[in-house]
C-alpha cells in the first residue's frame, strides 16, 4: 500500500501490537515496541496533526529522507504542521556515543546528485553525513 508520502514505514504482527482500535474509517495500532534499523537513520516528528480524529499533538517515526523532507516541507492529512524533528543515528554511531538529536538542515553533499548523501546538521551543529552507517 502507498500514499502520498510513499511506501509505508512498518511492518508487524499482530503479537507485537498492544492494542488495535477502530476510529473512523481508520485502524489504530499501538506497539509494545518498535525496532529501529540497525543501518540507517530514523527520524521522529513531532507536530500537530489529526489524532484519534481529533487536532492535537502528533508524532511519526520515519525512515527514508523523501518522506522526512515531503513532511518538513508540505505536511500530510495527519501531520498539519511540523514543530521539532530529531535524527536517531544507525546503531554503530549510538554505540560510539551519538544520540538523537534535534535536527535543524538537510543537505545533499556537492556532486552527489545521481546517488545523494545527505548531510543531517543538528541543532547543535553536529553533522552526520547518510554514508556514515
Amino acid at each position: 500500500m502507498t500514499n502520498k508520502l510513499g511506501r509505508n514505514v512498518f511492518l508487524t504482527n499482530s503479537d507485537e501490537l498492544q492494542g488495535r482500535f477502530k476510529i473512523g474509517d481508520s485502524d489504530v495500532l499501538y506497539w509494545k515496541s518498535v525496532n529501529l534499523s540497525n543501518c540507517t537513520y530514523a527520524f521522529l516528528v513531532e507536530g500537530v496533526g489529526l489524532n484519534g480524529g481529533a487536532l492535537g499533538p502528533t508524532a511519526h517515526l520515519v525512515s527514508d529522507v523523501a518522506t522526512l523532507k515531503l513532511l518538513w516541507e508540505e505536511g500530510s492529512p495527519g501531520m498539519m504542521d511540523v514543530h521539532q524533528i530529531y535524527v536517531i543515528p544507525p546503531r554503530s554511531l549510538r554505540k560510539a556515543g551519538c544520540s538523537m538529536e534535534p535536527l535543524s538542515e538537510i543537505r545533499v553533499l556537492a556532486g552527489s546528485d545521481l546517488a545523494p548523501v545527505y548531510e543531517f546538521v543538528t541543532d547543535t551543529g553536529h553533522v552526520f553525513t547518510s554514508d556514515q552507517v
